[in-house]
């Protein structure tokens, strides 16, 4: 009988321990889900080599989630013979805290019915930072108006971001 109540007993102290084991596994590395919707305004230098677009530029924003930012990105454009550009570039988003979110994009620009302005869609990928956001991941996606003539653009930003925990 004793060696019945041991077999049970240990069998009591491995389950708990392999479920608390499962539970720490399940849990281990979620962070803080943070929503971003905010606005953005930026200015571009380009440099053109139709059909090629090298863009350069900085920025600033404010959005729920991340507050005040500034930004900075690089990338390339191909254009088509109808001014649809599709380009990727690289941005950083420097927060107020002093933290910096690093991204990749991909984007989308057309003509609008205004001439001289395009409205550009960008997906960024979310990619890491500094401080808390040293292993985030997410989204954002970024629609701005830009004048071609001065580089200037005004939007909206809005997405997503998981802080994970190490």
């Amino acid at each position: 009988m004793k060696k019945k109540w041991a077999i049970i007993g240990a069998s009591l102290v491995f389950i708990v321990l392999a479920a608390s084991t499962a539970f720490a596994a399940t849990t281990m590395g979620k962070g803080k889900h943070v929503d971003v919707q905010g606005t953005i305004q930026e200015l571009e230098t380009d440099e053109v080599l139709i059909p090629t677009i090298y863009l350069h530029g900085n920025g600033s924003g404010n959005a729920t989630g991340l507050g005040a930012f500034t930004t900075h990105f690089e990338g390339i454009v191909y254009n088509d013979a109808a001014g649809v550009g599709i380009g990727v570039e690289g941005v950083n988003f420097a927060l107020a805290s002093g933290e910096v979110i690093f991204a990749a994009a991909t984007g989308v620009g057309r003509p609008t019915s205004t001439a001289g302005v395009n409205k550009i869609v960008e997906a960024y990928t979310v990619t890491g930072g500094t401080g808390r956001y040293v292993d985030a991941r997410g989204s954002l996606t970024v629609e701005r108006l830009v004048t071609l003539s001065t580089g200037a653009s005004s939007g909206n930003i809005k997405g997503s971001l998981d802080l994970r925990k190490p």
